[in-house]
């Protein structure tokens, strides 16, 4: 099996067909599958695509289940959260649907957390890091280009 065009994320498995890894789809599996948009919806109620994944939240007033389902909630309602809450030990905490954003000084709006300025971000030496709001990606280095070279990507 050779796949000229290179498997980005998932593996080659027959003349130049790949099998992606849940998450991702295109001909080289290099683009972000959109599960939000996908049907039957993976969420009850909101949605918020990652990259090779998603979260689900709630709408304010809601409260977000383990099972990943959304209960009215009065308490929720009162403390006016932006992505929902949560009941931990009879007090109320507002979620944020990604661990790449905290919860703001007022504690119910949430904020993007700059993984890129405050090193949390992993990228190689030749990629730089490239802050989105949730999350981050690693984008080649100015002067380089992504290229498939001997069985995988890299940075030309």
């Amino acid at each position: 099996a050779i796949c000229g065009h290179g498997c980005k994320y998932g593996e080659c498995m027959g003349p130049n067909k790949c099998k992606c890894i849940l998450g991702f789809t295109g001909k080289s599996c290099n683009q972000d599958l959109n599960e939000c948009g996908l049907k039957p919806r993976p969420c009850e109620h909101r949605c918020m695509n990652t990259h090779g994944s998603y979260k689900c939240y709630c709408p304010n007033g809601y409260m977000l289940l383990p099972d990943g389902t959304c209960a009215s909630s009065r308490t929720c309602a009162m403390v006016n959260c932006q992505y929902g809450c949560e009941e931990v030990k009879g007090e109320v905490q507002c979620l944020c649907p990604s661990g790449g954003l905290q919860l703001g000084p007022n504690g119910r709006t949430c904020i993007d957390i700059d993984e890129c300025s405050t090193g949390k971000a992993v990228c190689s030496y030749n990629r730089r890091c490239i802050n989105t709001f949730g999350s981050y990606y690693c984008k080649c280095q100015l002067g380089y280009e992504l290229k498939y070279v001997s069985g995988h990507y890299d940075c030309v």
